[in-house]
């Protein structure tokens, strides 16, 4: 994660990387989202279809939740708090080609700072490579800082830069990125014209006690999965003694989703199996299963064929500037200062007013439908969706009372799976947190032997969930405290 603040009347930037990323998996979020996008880039492996006055070509989404319009957000805003948007409005066009702003909430007055949390990927040279791209962009229009965890105090890039030529640092600047010995932000120091200003804002205290809890956990994870081994066969046993053949089914979705498997097969089986689920109250999960069955029904190569006979009709038919809209608005949707369900929505609404046929495109015009549904898909609130439906599915399907508490023990196992792989959500943590004394006792209700209380062996995981929400906070704290607060 990045979290980056502008001084609403300057180009003032400043970045600080937060523990969050690094320190809570987000394992859910990041499987759904690789997921998509493999789908994605094999749907459209191979295709070679010619772009029309360089508009972008049809292809599938990764469904990764909106990338909204900022342009429309800052309109909505008071004018006193207007007026310190355009420099947010240049930085978000630059970022365009490197990052899709997801989220986005307005400052409350116009003389604070305003805050962007860049979500980072570490350990993938492709993510960093876009991180120290979108740095360069914006140090050309400004002073950027940026504040590094795992460091504290200023960096000092300038013997390094002095040593050789631009061409050579670049050079050397992806060969380390490839190694993945550096990070973007590095990687923009020592290669950018314009070298961003890097400062570590860790607690040397919170962060030396992280690694100690990291470290500890890892010397016990032997111990630690052969306890939790004990306790998953015996669930498997008394499983399948006493579950119904409909909770066996779900019990198998859902080992295999959360085992890495398809997102798309288990929200069809959330959906078609236990109760019925009412739009009004899932409708991400709803979206999310209606843009999946379209994508598998649209031929994507028939989609850009008819998208691309569908230009040259326009061509001859729309007004110079109504052309000059069109091609204003390929270009905004390239830079990322639009959705792809506000151009195709633009260049249907163009079509319908030049009096095209929209009748005759009618693959294209269920692929304008799919962009729309996809692009509506808010990532945060499906996950919370999918959470709450896995659960209402579960408690209708567990009829006695002794399917009921092995679904609980079920629930509290995976809990305490996902906290020795280090691998909870915030979320997820904080569930932990309400049934930790039972969780402690999963041995006992299960009435598995053990060798000591679990309370031994897993205060390191805890200690390690519970640092990395202080270390987030600090880094955050640290860097508005060395940079000023407005």
């Amino acid at each position: 994660m990045m979290r980056a603040f502008f001084r609403p009347f300057s180009t003032l930037l400043v970045i600080a990387y937060t523990a969050t990323n690094v320190l809570f998996a987000h394992a859910a979020e990041s499987n759904i989202w690789d997921e998509r996008r493999r789908a994605a880039r094999e749907a459209v492996r191979g295709s070679s279809a010619t772009l029309v006055a360089q508009l972008p070509a049809a292809a599938p989404l990764s469904m990764a939740g909106p990338e909204r319009n900022l342009s429309a957000s800052l309109e909505s805003l008071p004018p006193q708090v207007r007026s310190a948007a355009e420099p947010i409005r240049r930085a978000l066009s630059a970022a365009g080609p490197f990052a899709a702003l997801r989220e986005y909430s307005p400052p409350s007055k116009s003389d604070g700072p305003v805050a962007f949390l860049i979500q980072d990927l570490h350990g993938a040279p492709e993510a960093q490579k876009n991180v120290a791209s979108l740095l360069e962009r914006w140090t050309a229009d400004g002073p950027v800082r940026v504040g590094l965890e795992g460091a504290e105090g200023p960096f000092d890039f300038s013997p390094h830069r002095e040593l050789a030529g631009p061409v050579v640092r670049r050079w050397l600047a992806d060969y380390f990125l490839e190694k993945d010995d550096i990070g973007g932000a590095e990687a923009a120091a020592l290669s950018a014209d314009a070298p961003p200003e890097l400062w570590g804002v860790e607690t040397p205290k919170l962060y030396q006690a992280h690694v100690r809890a990291l470290r500890e956990g890892l010397a016990s994870r032997p111990e630690a999965q052969a306890r939790l081994a004990a306790l998953a066969a015996r669930l498997a046993a008394l499983k399948e003694i006493h579950y119904s053949p409909a909770l066996k089914e779900f019990d198998k979705a859902f080992q295999s989703y959360h085992a890495d498997g398809s997102l798309g097969d288990y929200v069809k089986f959330l959906l078609w199996h236990g109760l019925p689920g009412r739009e009004i109250d899932i409708p991400n999960l709803h979206r999310f299963l209606k843009a999946l069955e379209t994508e598998h029904s649209l031929d994507f190569k028939q989609v850009e064929a008819e998208r691309s006979r569908l230009i040259e009709d326009l061509s001859s038919r729309l007004s110079p500037s109504d052309l000059q809209e069109l091609v204003a608005a390929s270009l905004a949707l390239r830079s990322g200062g639009m959705t792809h369900a506000a151009f195709y929505t633009l260049l249907r609404g163009l079509a319908r007013g030049a009096g095209a046929d929209l009748g005759s495109w009618p693959v294209f015009n269920a692929y304008v439908d799919y962009v729309t549904t996809a692009e509506s898909i808010d990532r945060t609130a499906l996950l919370q969706e999918l959470t709450r439906r896995e659960r209402a599915v579960a408690d209708a399907l567990a009829r006695t009372t002794v399917e009921k508490a092995l679904v609980v023990h079920s629930r509290d196992y995976a809990l305490l799976d996902k906290l020795v792989r280090n691998a909870m959500t915030p979320e997820e943590w904080e569930a932990y947190r309400d049934r930790r004394n039972d969780i402690h006792r999963l041995p006992e209700r299960l009435d598995v032997p053990s060798p000591s209380p679990l309370d031994s062996i897993l205060s390191p995981y805890e200690d390690f969930c519970r640092l990395a929400l202080a270390r987030d906070q600090a880094l955050a704290e640290n860097a508005l405290g060395h940079w000023g607060r407005g």
